[in-house]
């Protein structure tokens, strides 16, 4: 009679933990997802050549940054969405081989975001991406932009694909889903049930018509490349998958990213690259 107390007593205890780690988890959901959100801004353009800054504004009164680098004759322009954090100031890099190609560059600052206005979260997103498409339009023809997504901005590029023109898609270390990465981490807690952002790019990737390229590092912790993978085999034909041997999360600055991207830029441009 005592043993079955103390059981009674520590699976009692033991599913107060549980409940009490799932509703933290709930609580953290956007700053885990989010985590460079509210972070001091740190603008490309102060040692990136050739870029300005941008202020957009959206449809629901939310004033983004962006960055902005006309392309050279001939050129295509990168509508480049990047990933949720930036530790290293990597968006400075990456903007900089990007130009350097000659190509355009509008690299934009979701809301929340390096200096943006309000609160990420999915729907705002998508509507950033959308608000910084529509400047770009008019600025050069549909025919002649390219959608950039890496990582987080994977799934706001191939979502934003599904919806407009473009010469066509790349994607930088893409996930299936985000609560699929979720429920990597955390394989006790049903975040597919408690995740608000899921990011369902499997869901419309074969709704996307242009040519894709999808890029993944071979050693990427963050979001494993079967992930890539899958999402890639879920994707329509014209479609090229480039694993990047030893690069882990993103490879655009990895050797052989940037030599990819350069290629398939060029078989889309073959008489301006």
């Amino acid at each position: 009679m005592r043993l079955g107390r103390v059981l009674a007593c520590g699976t009692l205890a033991l599913a107060a933990l549980y409940v009490g780690l799932v509703g933290t988890l709930y609580l953290a959901q956007d700053r885990l997802l989010y985590p460079a959100a509210g972070q001091p801004v740190a603008s490309i353009t102060a040692d990136v050549a050739g870029f300005e800054t941008l202020r957009l504004d959206t449809p629901d009164g939310e004033h983004l940054v962006a960055w902005w680098k006309a392309p050279e004759a001939g050129k295509l322009t990168i509508l480049y969405f990047p990933g949720n954090d930036d530790p290293d100031n990597t968006r400075r890099a990456r903007a900089r081989l990007l130009g350097a190609t000659g190509h355009g560059v509008l690299m934009v600052a979701y809301r929340g975001f390096w200096g943006s206005t309000g609160r990420p979260h999915e729907a705002g997103l998508h509507s950033d991406a959308r608000t910084a498409y529509a400047w770009l339009t008019r600025q050069v023809s549909p025919s002649r932009i390219v959608l950039f997504g890496e990582s987080l901005g994977s799934g706001i590029a191939v979502r934003l694909a599904t919806e407009i023109r473009a010469a066509g898609l790349i994607l930088d270390a893409p996930y299936t889903t985000a609560a699929a990465i979720a429920a990597d981490r955390y394989p006790l807690v049903p975040v597919r049930w408690l995740m608000r952002d899921q990011y369902r790019s499997i869901d419309i990737v074969g709704q996307i018509k242009v040519p894709l390229l999808v890029l993944h590092g071979s050693e990427d912790r963050d979001i494993p490349i079967r992930y890539g993978e899958a999402l890639y085999q879920a994707a329509t034909a014209p479609k090229r998958f480039v694993r990047v041997a030893g690069a882990g999360h993103t490879t655009l600055l990895a050797p052989g990213g940037l030599p990819a991207v350069e290629a398939f830029l060029a078989s889309l441009n073959p008489q301006g690259s």
